[in-house]
C-alpha cells in the first residue's frame, strides 16, 4: 500500500459528532490523526464513501465549536477518513491550534513493515534451527542415555589382553572370557564376594526396637513446640485490639489516598502524607510516580500503567488526592501562568472539592483543562509534558474519574 498523504499527521483525541443523508440524528465520534488535509473519525456510523457530512467540535486550543464540511474518502474497521473541504478563516484557526498541540506521528507502508517482519521471522527461525542441530549433536548421545538408563556406545578400542568386567544393562558385573594367549586368573571366593554367608550378614531387628527410638526421641520436641506456641499467640490478639486506638482508616490520609488508586496499586500500605505537606505538586508526581513503582514490586500493573499516561492530569489527580484525604489541605504552589491563562491552583482545589462533593465535576475538568491548554500552547519551560491534555492522557484521567466519582 502507497503512501499517499500529503500533510504530516499528528496524534491529538477529541470529540465530535458528525450529520450526514441517512442519519436520524448527530452520531458522535473522536477525532484523531489530525492533519492540514483531514482527520480521521473514530465512529460506528457508516456513511457512504465519497458523500459530504458536516462536522461539529470544539477543536483543542479553542473555546468555540466550529461546524465543517468534510468528504468521506475511505473507511476504516472503526472509523473514516476524512478529508476538509472549503475552510473559512475561523475554522482554519481552530484547527492550527489544535496542530500546535498535537504530537507529530511517522507513516510506515504496511507492505514495507510486513517484509521487516517477515524477514526477521525467517532469521529467528534459521536461527533456531542451527542452534538446535548443534545442542542434539553435541549432547543427544549423553542426554539419551541418560534418559533410557542405558549406557552410550563406547569408543573403538584395542581388544583386551586379560580378564575384565564387562557392564550389562541390569547393572551386574559378570566375567568375560579369558584370552588364550595369558593364564585365566583363578576365581574369587564365592562365599565372601557374590553370596554372603549368615554370618557376615547383619542380623535383623526386631520391628519395635527399630520404630521405638523415633517415637520416644520425637514426642519431647512436640511437646516443647506446643508449649513454646501457646505463649506467642495472644501477642497478634493484643495488637489488632490496640489498632482501633491509633485512629480510624477513614482519618489516615495514605490509606484514603491508596483506595483511590486500583486495587494492584499497592502490595503493602504506602505512606503518601508527601501529597499533603508537598507544595509543588510538579515534586509531587515525580515522588508518587516512585512510590507507584516501589508499591507494585517493579512490575507493569494497571496503576503504574494508568499514572504513565496521566501527562498534565498528574496535577489534575493529586489536586483531588490532597482535597479528599488531606486535614485542612492548603493550595499548591505553581509559577504564575502565562499572559492570557488562568492560574491552575485554584482550579486544582476547585476540581478536588468538585470530586469529593460530587457535584460539579465536568465544569471543574473543563476549566482545568482549558487553563493547561493555554499554558501548554504558550510552550511554558515549568512544565515537562510533551503533548497537551487530550489524546492517551485524556482518557487515563476518565478512568481514574470514574473510580472515585461512582
Amino acid at each position: 500500500m502507497e503512501e499517499r498523504r500529503r500533510h504530516q499527521r499528528n496524534a491529538i483525541t477529541f470529540p465530535a459528532t458528525i450529520t450526514f443523508p441517512g442519519a436520524d440524528a448527530p452520531v458522535r465520534g473522536t477525532c484523531r490523526d489530525l492533519s492540514l488535509g483531514g482527520l480521521y473519525l473514530s465512529t460506528e456510523a457508516r456513511p457512504v464513501a465519497g458523500s459530504v457530512v458536516e462536522l461539529t467540535a470544539t477543536f483543542p486550543g479553542s473555546r468555540e465549536p466550529v461546524n465543517l464540511q468534510l468528504t468521506v474518502r475511505w473507511l476504516g474497521h472503526d472509523g473514516m477518513g476524512l478529508q476538509f473541504g472549503a475552510v473559512g478563516e475561523r475554522q482554519r484557526a481552530a484547527i492550527t491550534a489544535a496542530l500546535r498541540l498535537a504530537v507529530p506521528t511517522r507513516s510506515v507502508p504496511p507492505r514495507a513493515g510486513g517484509s521487516r517482519v517477515g524477514v526477521a521471522f525467517l532469521l529467528g527461525v534459521l536461527v533456531a534451527a542451527v542452534g538446535i542441530g548443534f545442542v542434539s549433536m553435541r549432547f543427544g548421545p549423553a542426554f539419551m542415555s541418560r534418559l533410557t538408563g542405558q549406557p552410550a556406545a563406547p569408543t573403538p578400542r584395542a581388544p583386551a589382553t586379560s580378564s575384565s568386567a564387562a557392564i550389562v544393562p541390569d547393572h551386574r558385573t559378570v566375567p568375560m572370557a579369558p584370552s588364550r594367549d595369558v593364564a585365566p586368573a583363578p576365581p574369587p571366593p564365592r562365599s565372601s564376594e557374590n553370596r554372603p554367608t549368615a554370618a557376615s550378614a547383619p542380623a535383623p531387628q526386631p520391628l519395635s526396637s527399630v520404630s521405638a527410638p523415633p517415637a520416644a526421641s520425637s514426642s519431647p520436641p512436640t511437646a516443647a513446640l506446643a508449649a513454646s506456641a501457646s505463649p506467642a499467640t495472644p501477642p497478634p490478639a493484643a495488637s489488632r485490639s490496640a489498632s482501633p486506638a491509633q485512629g480510624e482508616p477513614a482519618a489516615d490520609p495514605s490509606a484514603c489516598m491508596a483506595a483511590m488508586f486500583p486495587p494492584d496499586a499497592f502490595k503493602t500500605p504506602p505512606d503518601l502524607a508527601f501529597v499533603c505537606s508537598e507544595p509543588d505538586p510538579r515534586n509531587a508526581a515525580t515522588h508518587m510516580r516512585v512510590k507507584l513503582v516501589v508499591g507494585s514490586g517493579g512490575k507493569l500493573t494497571e496503576a503504574t500503567n494508568e499514572w504513565s499516561r496521566l501527562g498534565w492530569y498528574e496535577l489534575a489527580v493529586l489536586g483531588i488526592l490532597r482535597r479528599s484525604c488531606c486535614p485542612a489541605p492548603s493550595s499548591f504552589s505553581l509559577p504564575e501562568p502565562p499572559q492570557g491563562c488562568d492560574a491552575l491552583p485554584p482550579l486544582l482545589d476547585r476540581l478536588g472539592d468538585a470530586v469529593k462533593s460530587r457535584s460539579g465535576v465536568q465544569e471543574a475538568v473543563k476549566a482545568f483543562e482549558q487553563a493547561a491548554v493555554c499554558a501548554h500552547a504558550a510552550r511554558t519551560r515549568p512544565y515537562h509534558y510533551a503533548a497537551g491534555p487530550f489524546s492517551g492522557s485524556q482518557v487515563a484521567f476518565a478512568a481514574f474519574l470514574s473510580r472515585n466519582t461512582r
